[in-house]
């Protein structure tokens, strides 16, 4: 199982590695990421600590990391189409990004080198976790 330390230090590398997020946060659960959020502004990379999961037999064992990750930003009151759209769009975009480099197989955010999965479900996010929009995926390693 990857250790809290090495997974808060793959967040800041996102971060870090994307101008257009503001903050991160790290939670257990999605209302932590309701309390997490309450007074951010600007786009958030919100990141759920890893589940573990383990198969196989006690001499062979086999551990698939799950977590999700949550691209938001506070959503605009009285929001046209257009200005929802364009929204959505932004931070479509940065959720790609941050798939992107987990995606990647060498560099500081090689803890996700060994995903068993190629593929990734995200989903939109609309007035979710006290008024946020954006984007949410999770994924396997």
């Amino acid at each position: 199982m990857i250790s809290v330390t090495n997974f808060k230090l793959a967040v800041e590398i996102i971060k870090a590695d994307i101008p257009l997020i503001g903050s991160a946060v790290i939670v257990a659960h999605e209302q932590h990421l309701v309390n997490k959020l309450r007074d951010k502004a600007g786009v958030v990379l919100g990141a759920m600590y890893p589940n573990l999961e383990r198969t196989g037999q006690a001499d062979a064992t086999i551990d698939t990391n799950v977590t999700w990750f949550f691209i938001l930003e506070k959503m605009i009151t009285g929001a046209t189409d257009a200005q929802e759209e364009a929204q959505y769009q932004k931070l479509q975009t940065i959720a790609l990004a941050v798939l992107s480099i987990v995606n990647e197989e060498s560099g500081a955010c090689s803890i996700f080198f060994k995903r068993q999965e190629p593929t990734c479900s995200m989903v939109p996010e609309f007035n979710e976790f006290g008024g946020f929009n954006g984007w949410s995926f999770s994924i396997s390693f």
